[in-house]
């Protein structure tokens, strides 16, 4: 019989192997995407994509709802999933490019999902699921589309983080907190992982290592862009908006903190349901 860390050992193994197939087939999605649009009209390719994105949301929305119904700290797990929805609604409006990112979505959503019998963690699993796809996004910047990018893409950093907290949160679900553990003693230390981070990247930024706009002495452009504005047109009426890096840092540390509150307010939602039956068994 496996034991629990051999269990936990081969679905970090998965995760990283699922992780690094991300950065394999990056190319081919874009000239998937480029065959779709030789065969189809934007409009159609849109509406098609638009109304499978809808099934699949129903699909989604109802199997949460049904699993909230059937476990505990309802309030807690609603109000998480109906954020997180309203801000992948507001992502989907504002921030894509085209309706095939959405699949940024599912992949770190099943990514999460792997990585969650690891963490046994919500929040941890949400945390170091989206640090990784920070990192598949700016390998894809520095390395796999080096020169052909404008920007620095914290568009997909949200994308990517908002996925793995919907399927972090289907799975928790799922298993009924089984496999949950929170430790806020380690949550703590992801804390400061997440601060030692944004340390280094305000002393980068401040020495002018690196910058966030074209800059002839900086070492690391963030965005090449001259004067972006708000919106990015792509046809008439196609439209996204580019988060430019000093927002999007401001964004992403966000939803780490927000979604680190999760395991804080289960933990003491435990402890309070602990204390009273300690109290009504006196």
């Amino acid at each position: 019989m496996i034991s629990k860390r051999s269990s936990k050992t081969i679905f970090l193994l998965l995760g990283i192997l699922f992780f690094w197939l991300l950065f394999t087939y990056h190319e081919l999605i874009g000239e998937f995407s480029n065959y779709i649009f030789s065969i189809l009209k934007r409009d159609q390719y849109d509406a098609l994509t638009t109304k499978g994105s809808l099934v699949l949301g129903i699909i989604f929305l109802s199997f949460s709802s049904y699993l909230i119904f059937h476990r505990a700290n309802k309030i807690i797990n609603s109000g998480y999933l109906i954020l997180t929805l309203i801000m992948m609604i507001i992502s989907y409006n504002l921030l894509f490019v085209i309706n095939i990112e959405m699949i940024h979505f599912v992949e770190y959503s099943l990514l999460a999902a792997v990585l969650f019998f690891y963490f046994e963690s919500f929040s941890r699993t949400v945390f170091y699921t989206g640090l990784l796809g920070i990192v598949d996004e700016t390998y894809q910047y520095f390395v796999t589309y080096h020169n052909r990018l404008e920007y620095l893409d914290f568009n997909d950093f949200v994308i990517n983080i908002l996925g793995a907290a919907c399927g972090a949160l289907i799975l928790k679900l799922i298993l009924n907190s089984k496999k949950e553990k929170i430790a806020l003693r380690l949550l703590a230390y992801d804390l400061l992982v997440l601060f030692s981070i944004l340390t280094i990247t305000i002393i980068l930024v401040k020495t002018n290592y690196i910058s966030f706009y074209k800059n002839e002495t900086a070492k690391i452009i963030l965005n090449w862009q001259a004067n972006p504005s708000f919106y990015t047109m792509i046809t008439e009426t196609k439209k996204f908006h580019v988060i430019k890096p000093f927002f999007g840092i401001l964004i992403v540390n966000f939803l780490f903190l927000f979604y680190f509150t999760y395991d804080i307010l289960i933990y003491y939602e435990e402890y309070r349901k602990k204390r009273i039956v300690k109290k009504n068994a006196k």
